[in-house]
């Protein structure tokens, strides 16, 4: 899979965002095709139609009891780092900009030996507008954001110690792992929107969402935005 960029996705219950960030991927610049592995919650036939007809390769399972959050995400990430040393995990309702693709690639060559980065960020909430100068600059940020990220095998393996087996909490453990002696990098105009209002375990509701998840301003609202390269600040 050298040649492929390999991207990991859980999916359930909400096939309109699940939609929606397909429709992303299949219209972002590919600078190398793309390899989607999908892990499926079971029982809802919405949800799986969406991964019919993609115009790029795609890895469907379909799981046979729903596994939660935390082991849904274990059991797509291991899968996916099976394929590639590098992966893009995207949850179902983070949809990409055209070319956070090509963010994520370049934030996984340049930091991939520093050792004190854990994770590239495609996300970053903001409700003013971002300068111009600025839509190609990244920044440190010692936190671990869970809406649309790319790591390297190393990292990953590095967290799996005390894996929760509940529902829900596994970004909170990986922020617990790796806050104190890594970091993310954080574009300061974000590559990805968080479009979940509802059904989200981290969502209360579509107020609590458009006020702390939603950002207003992020690369999708700037038609044919295409960087290719990125400064830290």
């Amino acid at each position: 899979m050298k040649n492929r960029i390999v991207i990991a996705m859980t999916a359930w219950r909400r096939p309109e965002y699940t939609r929606a960030v397909l429709e992303s991927i299949a219209a972002a610049d590919k600078p190398k095709p793309v390899y989607l592995v999908a892990h499926v919650e079971p029982d809802d036939k919405g949800v799986e139609k969406c991964f019919e007809g993609l115009p790029f390769e795609v890895e469907v399972k379909v799981n046979d009891t729903r596994l939660g959050g935390p082991k849904n995400t274990l059991s797509v990430m291991s899968r996916a780092f099976e394929l590639s040393s590098q992966v893009i995990k995207l949850e179902d309702d983070t949809p990409i900009a055209g070319d956070a693709l090509r963010y994520f690639l370049w934030g996984l060559k340049k930091y991939r030996r520093d050792e004190s980065v854990f994770s590239i960020c495609g996300y970053n909430r903001s409700e003013s507008r971002v300068a111009a100068g600025l839509h190609s600059s990244v920044f440190r940020l010692n936190w671990f954001t869970p809406w649309g990220w790319a790591t390297w095998k190393r990292e990953w393996e590095s967290i799996l110690d005390g894996w929760p087996q509940g529902a829900h909490g596994w970004d909170a453990h990986i922020h617990k792992k790796a806050k104190g002696n890594r970091v993310e990098i954080r574009p300061y105009l974000s590559r990805v929107q968080n479009i979940g209002a509802r059904e989200g375990y981290n969502c209360n509701n579509p107020e609590f969402h458009r006020k702390k998840q939603f950002t207003p301003e992020w690369a999708g609202n700037y038609e044919g935005l295409l960087c290719e390269e990125w400064v830290e600040e």
